[in-house]
């Protein structure tokens, strides 16, 4: 487990955050801009059932490579971690973020493991259809 600094406050504040939460699924194919969610596969507070919403009337794409080919597509990229992903994958997380930064998917229509690193991701295209990018 990893040490949380949030106070009662803090987490009081945080749950009426959430509790005021407006659910914008609806406008996620409105979006004209590629998306690539990242979610983690062992997360019991957020399903991985819930990465479908991030699918809702746009292309699957299969990799982040295709997603950032255009409008209206989304790459979900899943990572071997539960709630904490950035706690818990932080290579794998730091490696994506790297990644997307530098323009590598742009140039490449590669897996996202990295070299001799260990990581391991996989990128969903919907309809229950999975690639192993690792």
């Amino acid at each position: 487990a990893v040490h949380c600094p949030i106070s009662v406050e803090g987490r009081i504040q945080l749950a009426v955050g959430a509790l005021s939460h407006t659910d914008l699924r609806d406008l996620i194919g409105d979006l004209e801009i590629p998306i690539i969610a990242l979610h983690s596969t062992q997360d019991r507070l957020v399903r991985p059932a819930a990465a479908e919403g991030w699918l809702q009337g746009r292309a699957p794409a299969r990799s982040v490579h295709a997603a950032l080919a255009g409008a209206r597509r989304t790459c979900v990229v899943w990572v071997k971690a539960g709630h904490e992903v950035f706690q818990e994958a932080r290579a794998q997380v730091a490696l994506l973020i790297e990644q997307l930064a530098t323009g590598y998917h742009e140039a490449h229509d590669a897996g996202l493991a990295g070299q001799g690193m260990g990581t391991k991701f996989e990128l969903v295209h919907g309809e229950g259809e999975e690639e192993d990018a690792g």
